[in-house]
């Protein structure tokens, strides 16, 4: 009890310890400040233009009552922007945990109910069936990343050469893949090394990681439409401008101030949502697809390395 006690405490401090060393409030690397700076730079310097140029008695102002109505309108429309982006990234996060489940269960199936076989022929078959789940994942994040063909060489190696030889570069590739499993699906019954009742399984988990494949193509190829982002850039913008005329009066030289934290704040909520809508890319914000690649990727290769057999225990 003690020690579990010891540990608990153990975990809190060195989580108390590593927020204080890299506080989330500090941190650049992550953060969509590198394109701010552009934004908050312009519209500060017009707001202190605006603000010198009043003083001298050269420029207008607006009512402050203006301020809560375009507030409510911008702040809603920048939650909304938001919001879609984030069910976007994650309904991939959701995709490729039920893609991971399906070959998951796939290669279990494949790698205990498919016999060896009576040569190395036979079990390199096996292994070649294997190998092409960890070519779907990866054929998928290349694949919505619009990077076509198979001269990657992370997913090279996991494709049959006898294929290579003869593919059609202009193809669908996670969709060939999964045609070559039920190739071979079929090949193990013709073999007699797979029994029938499994094929059902094997099937319904094929078409699956199909819909997967489905799914994460509408995610990467239906950005929300350009009309909506124009105009809400827009909007912002012209919010932004606005606010110095309301706030000259009242703040001075402090509208500065306010205008780049109120440009920091909504173009910052603009453009984590640009970057999130879609999640297979390479930005930092995007889903980490090459650690889901590799995390199938060594839970085949474990899978395809276990020999423990309980019944061989139980006749020694």
């Amino acid at each position: 009890m003690t020690t579990d006690r010891q540990t608990h405490h153990g975990g809190i401090y060195e989580q108390f310890m590593e927020a204080m060393d890299k506080p989330l409030v500090l941190r650049y690397r992550g953060s969509v400040i590198p394109k701010l700076i552009v934004p908050v730079a312009l519209l500060s310097l017009y707001s202190f233009v605006f603000v010198f140029l009043h003083s001298f008695g050269l420029t207008f102002t607006l009512s402050s009552a203006l301020i809560p109505t375009f507030s409510l309108v911008t702040g809603l429309l920048v939650s909304f922007r938001t919001g879609s982006a984030y069910d976007r990234w994650w309904e991939g996060r959701r995709l490729w945990s039920t893609l991971t489940g399906n070959l998951r269960n796939f290669g279990r199936i494949l790698w205990l109910h498919v016999e060896d076989g009576p040569n190395e022929f036979s079990l390199q078959q096996k292994r070649e069936a294997l190998n092409l789940l960890s070519a779907y994942a990866l054929s998928i994040k290349h694949h919505l990343r619009e990077e076509k063909g198979t001269s990657y060489q992370d997913i090279n190696d996991y494709l049959p050469k006898r294929y290579l030889a003869q593919r059609n570069m202009s193809g669908n590739l996670p969709l060939e893949i999964s045609y070559l499993l039920n190739r071979y699906i079929d090949s193990f019954v013709q073999q007699k090394r797979l029994e029938p009742s499994q094929v059902g399984s094997m099937n319904g988990l094929i078409t699956s990681m199909v819909d997967c494949l489905g799914s994460f193509e509408r995610i990467a190829r239906s950005p929300i439409p350009l009309a909506y982002q124009i105009h809400l850039r827009q909007l912002l913008t012209l919010y932004c401008v606005g606010l110095t005329p309301q706030l000259v009066d009242t703040l001075g030289y402090g509208t500065v101030i306010v205008t780049a934290f109120v440009t920091f704040a909504f173009f910052g909520v603009d453009y984590i949502g640009l970057e999130i809508e879609n999640p297979f890319g390479y930005d930092f914000n995007d889903l980490p697809v090459e650690r889901f690649c590799a995390e199938i990727e060594s839970e085949l290769k474990s899978l395809s390395q276990s020999s423990f057999n309980p019944h061989e225990m139980d006749q020694q």
